[in-house]
């Protein structure tokens, strides 16, 4: 009774493991097809939204504006994070 059992819950066993990883094979593929289409969409916004190239090169003029003052270039400033909504607990006052 307990050997039938096993060999049971052997072949039940081999049946998932072969239905796994046929799965993840799948799936790999899967992911490495949709990483093909996505990677140059990806670059494409980042250019768009930084408006320099990828390899942090500019890719156009747009983005420098003349210093006062002087006759340089440079970028526009970041705009700075403003401070959290709460209050920081951990000082005091």
């Amino acid at each position: 009774m307990k050997a039938e059992k096993k060999r049971a819950e052997k072949k039940d066993n081999a049946s998932k493991t072969k239905f796994l990883t046929s799965r993840r094979q799948e799936l790999s593929s899967r992911v490495l097809r949709y990483r093909d289409d996505l990677v140059p969409l990806i670059k494409k916004i980042i250019d768009k939204t930084l408006g320099q190239s990828y390899d942090g090169t500019m890719a156009s003029e747009s983005a420098l504006r003349p210093e006062i003052g002087s006759g340089r270039f440079c970028r526009e400033p970041a705009l700075t994070p403003s401070p959290p909504p709460w209050p920081d607990s951990g000082k005091k006052a």
